[in-house]
């Protein structure tokens, strides 16, 4: 089977980026090829083509004879509506698959009218998203939930790195991986609360020149640090006593990655934010979720004064996401789906259009020029970061 991966990055510091790659790695029933608009630092395992323009995605699509596109939807439009023109071009009636990477009704990142109704199933990535009112009209049967997981090579490292570690004497570390964007204002004035002894406060992913820096001066035991590539990012998180990930409330995360990442280093978590990556935590069971701001100070006081609890916590933490969240799953899941549409196009059904009410479209009308302000101002940071960082290891 040959399929035909869009994305609009492929980065090293791009979150939906990574969980593409690693679905092709470990996915050895299908022939891949990704078409992107940027690419830093890709490994060199698989195959990745930058195209600027229709016409280059087009001659791609015609040489590469593909059974299915399919789509990851992140930012931008422009490589989705060059993919249904080229395929016009072509007279090709290749069916088109979106996944979408994020909260699917954030302003900022809302898919197009032509998204919804020129592919022939939506993904969600959670439960959160699958059960959006905004999308309530696409049908149940072009609509899919898929979670994201953890490959035997995130199990297997995360073990050794967990083993590695050992908690210094008199202090506690209370860190987060992030971008800019989903740190909120008060977020230092919310660790001051932190009653603990030798509390110390990491936030990973943090550009030198970016505001959110503010926020540690004049706190000595807050420390800011630099985006990094994927293994020195676990290396850091495995140092953590505490995975506190306290986010803005309306804000874009979907399942999160991330968090993933810190639970399966056995970290517990204190959460505060969006649903979606609350579906990874059980409350008090593999960490403590917030209902307020308010509340986090306190569930960080009883972890870190609780070495047994965090213990005992981080461990449920692993387990939960390693039996949860499983790539091979999500393989599967994927495999299922390419057969099913596949097996519709040999038979010749057409899938029932879908019909996208006026309200979303005056929704998306309102919003959409936001989504590409926004877009083009995030590609800009993420091709300026990756150029101070080394490639991907290739993963074997």
């Amino acid at each position: 089977m040959k399929v035909l991966y869009l994305i609009r990055r492929c980065a090293p510091l791009d979150g939906a980026a990574r969980t593409l790659l690693r679905l092709i790695e470990n996915n050895p029933s299908v022939e891949a090829h990704v078409a992107c608009r940027f690419s830093f630092g890709c490994i060199d395992s698989v195959a990745v083509s930058e195209v600027d323009s229709c016409s280059a995605l087009q001659t791609l699509i015609a040489a590469g004879h593909y059974d299915i596109i399919h789509y990851f939807r992140t930012s931008g439009y422009e490589l989705f509506d060059w993919a249904v023109k080229a395929l016009r071009h072509l007279k090709l009636k290749t069916p088109i698959i979106t996944t979408i990477c994020q909260r699917p009704s954030y302003p900022q990142l809302l898919p197009s009218v032509a998204e919804l109704t020129q592919s022939v199933r939506v993904v969600m990535i959670d439960r959160a998203a699958m059960n959006d009112p905004l999308f309530d009209f696409i049908a149940a049967d072009r609509k899919r939930h898929i979670y994201f997981g953890a490959t035997q090579r995130d199990i297997e490292l995360t073990e050794q790195l967990a083993a590695a570690w050992h908690p210094t004497p008199g202090r506690v570390v209370f860190g987060r991986g992030s971008t800019p964007g989903k740190v909120p204002a008060d977020y230092c004035k919310i660790t001051d609360r932190i009653n603990v002894p030798g509390k110390h406060v990491v936030i990973a992913g943090i550009p030198v020149n970016s505001p959110v820096r503010r926020q540690a001066e004049g706190r000595g035991y807050v420390e800011m640090v630099d985006a990094l590539p994927y293994d020195e990012w676990l290396k850091l998180c495995a140092g953590f006593d505490v995975f506190l990930y306290y986010l803005p409330k309306q804000g874009h995360s979907s399942i999160d990655g991330t968090l993933g990442q810190a639970m399966m280093l056995g970290k517990p978590v204190v959460y505060y934010g969006p649903a979606a990556p609350a579906e990874r935590l059980v409350h008090g069971v593999n960490g403590f979720v917030a209902k307020d701001p308010s509340e986090i100070p306190s569930y960080c006081d009883r972890l870190g004064a609780d070495a047994e609890l965090r213990r005992r916590m981080g461990a449920a933490a692993r387990q939960s996401t390693i039996s949860d969240f499983s790539m091979a799953a999500c393989v599967r899941a994927y495999n299922a789906l390419y057969k099913e549409v596949l097996a519709e196009v040999k038979a010749g059904r057409e899938p029932v259009p879908v019909k996208v009410p006026m309200s979303y479209r005056k929704h998306f009308a309102h919003y959409s020029w936001r989504g590409w302000l926004r877009s083009e101002l995030a590609g800009s940071m993420i091709e300026r970061l990756s150029h101070r960082l080394k490639p991907l290891p290739e993963r074997t």
